[in-house]
């Protein structure tokens, strides 16, 4: 299933993700996006363990998978939640209609 540019801004800022890059296809479809994520990483400075935000740069094909930017190694825990956001969408608007 293809899915809109809509749908993908919404996932991205749900799961606290930005967008760097869309690539569609003729059809506005997308491709691909690139973007980047705020992980936390412990890191040491001048002896004491501290919680640093590192953003780290990512992307997803046209189903919301996600891989490393770079590579096609996958990172699975970072895949968007596409088919959710698309039942919410339906289920807010069939709440719409009701009323």
């Amino acid at each position: 299933m293809m899915y809109k540019k809509e749908i993908f801004e919404q996932a991205m800022a749900s799961c606290g993700y930005s967008i760097d890059k869309v690539v569609q296809d003729n059809d506005s479809q997308i491709r691909k996006i690139e973007g980047r994520i705020k992980i936390p990483k412990k890191v040491t400075i001048s002896g004491n363990r501290q919680m640093v935000i590192e953003e780290k740069k990512f992307r997803w094909d046209s189903v919301g998978r996600c891989f490393s930017l770079y590579s096609n190694v996958r990172q699975r825990r970072y895949d968007l939640p596409l088919l959710t956001i698309v039942e919410f969408n339906k289920q807010k608007d069939s709440e719409k209609q009701m009323q």
